[in-house]
């Protein structure tokens, strides 16, 4: 082993891993390499068990730490398979110390008053769609601890478990008992996020990162760029111009999507596309590589 720090992600099942290696293996191999890191993508579960099949996929990272292929790493960033990098992120293991987890507070990004703002934008658009309530409507971390109910109880902060820099000598076990003791309560309890965010929290356990490194793509189209969303019905000309656009080889509204999507990327150190990962495709890593974005064009 050459290097005492890890990249860490799973992508399992045929469809996860070909869209990893597809969109996300050069851009993660580079951060990798500059940042003096081994990267471990995982294509298959770590438990078989009846209870791991009945449960969200997501709750299998609580078991990396303890895995041959991890548990000797110094430090190890786990990372979900829907996140791509800035190429000119700094260093995610910078300045979090071993005995901690590093982790971004759900609620500060991309800062605390904005993600408020994001949120009320999320909330308004979904309250039409008939699965709102699987989503679970909050405004605060405590309403997501109340919905996953006992033994979790509030706390004024919740981490994305979707970016977290850990030490398997230091933590795998809280991370294990995470896995056994609880229980996968559905969507709305955002799976093993809320356990896993209750116990390390209520532990004290958490260095909290710069949101920068883990940053929600949906909160960028909130914030910055509502025009993206599908907020109302189009008009029958407006359907017929799409059409013709797309067919003509002009096709304007991605061409937009991806000056917004890569200027998503340049304005954090990890895009996340929780909920979104076929918007992936939008970034174009290869001007992000140069730091900027292409000409709009005609």
């Amino acid at each position: 082993m050459m290097n005492t720090k890890a990249i860490v992600t799973l992508a399992v099942g045929e469809s996860f891993k070909s869209h990893w290696e597809k969109v996300c293996r050069k851009n993660w191999e580079t951060y990798a390499k500059k940042h003096g890191c081994d990267l471990i993508v995982i294509d298959h579960s770590l438990d078989d068990s009846e209870k791991a099949l009945r449960r969200s996929p997501a709750w299998q990272k609580c078991l990396i730490l303890n895995d041959s292929a991890v548990r000797n790493y110094d430090q190890v960033a786990w990372i979900d398979c829907d996140i791509l990098f800035n190429p000119a992120a700094p260093d995610v293991f910078h300045d979090v110390p071993l005995e901690k987890v590093g982790a971004v507070n759900s609620f500060s990004d991309p800062t605390s008053e904005e993600n408020q703002v994001a949120l009320q934008r999320f909330w308004n658009i979904h309250r039409s769609v008939s699965n709102i309530a699987a989503l679970g409507e909050y405004e605060k971390p405590e309403d997501v601890y109340l919905q996953y109910g006992p033994p979790v109880e509030p706390l004024s902060a919740m981490l994305n478990a979707g970016v977290l820099v850990a030490s398997p000598k230091h933590h795998a076990e809280v991370w294990r008992f995470v896995y056994e003791n609880y229980d996968d309560r559905g969507q709305h309890t955002y799976y093993e996020n809320v356990p896993l965010s209750y116990e390390l929290i209520k532990g004290d356990w958490i260095h909290w990162l710069d949101p920068k490194f883990n940053h929600i793509w949906a909160w960028s189209k909130m914030l910055h760029y509502p025009f993206l969303q599908e907020s109302s019905p189009r008009t029958l000309a407006d359907k017929i111009l799409r059409r013709v656009a797309t067919w003509s080889g002009n096709n304007y509204e991605r061409r937009v999507s991806v000056l917004c999507a890569t200027s998503a990327l340049l304005n954090c150190h990890f895009l996340h596309f929780a909920g979104c990962p076929k918007e992936m495709e939008l970034v174009d890593l290869e001007m992000a590589g140069r730091g900027g974005v292409r000409n709009l064009g005609v």
